[in-house]
């Protein structure tokens, strides 16, 4: 990350039941978060094997560096967030198939980590298994990330202190690493 400090913005527990029909739609992190900076990142960790029956997490390589920012979903649909910003996802499967991007999964054992800039486009398959399919996430920000208001993103309630273009802080996103 090459960061003088490491923020977290937030956790998440993730959870696909056996059977669940419905995929994670493509999306990116970064249209979710109230913050902008080249130095965030999301760490996903299982607590179950998951393979593509039940649901790995596919990524899109090297979509970080494309240009866009992309409009939010439902996750469970590809619908978009109603009222907020940024351009339509474009069809990932078509892309692949015309060799236009490149997607990549693994299979993981539970407490194996993946890390992904926040801009990486991914989703996940559905959990056609009879396992659960259980992950942690967590979302971090370097010393680049400042402030900046997502209309029609979530708010998260713990982010109740927010000023336009100013620094993370401690009160809503404690510093877990620093530099010396």
């Amino acid at each position: 990350m090459r960061s003088s400090r490491i923020h977290l913005w937030e956790d998440s527990v993730l959870y696909k039941e056996p059977g669940t029909i419905e995929r994670t739609a493509w999306h990116q992190d970064m249209g979710y978060f109230h913050c902008v900076g080249d130095k965030v990142c999301t760490m996903w960790c299982p607590l179950d094997s998951v393979t593509l029956d039940s649901g790995s997490v596919r990524f899109v390589v090297g979509s970080h560096l494309w240009p866009d920012l992309y409009q939010p979903n439902l996750f469970v649909s590809s619908m978009v967030i109603p009222g907020t910003e940024g351009s339509v996802m474009p069809d990932v499967e078509a892309m692949a198939r015309e060799n236009k991007c490149q997607i990549v999964t693994f299979d993981t054992e539970a407490g194996d980590v993946t890390i992904h800039h926040a801009r990486t486009i991914h989703g996940a398959g559905p959990n056609t298994s009879s396992r659960s399919r259980r992950a942690i996430s967590l979302r971090y920000c370097g010393d680049d990330a400042v402030y900046l208001t997502r209309p029609g993103s979530p708010a998260k309630a713990h982010h109740h202190n927010i000023v336009e273009g100013a620094e993370l802080h401690n009160d809503d996103c404690p510093i877990v690493w620093s530099r010396g």
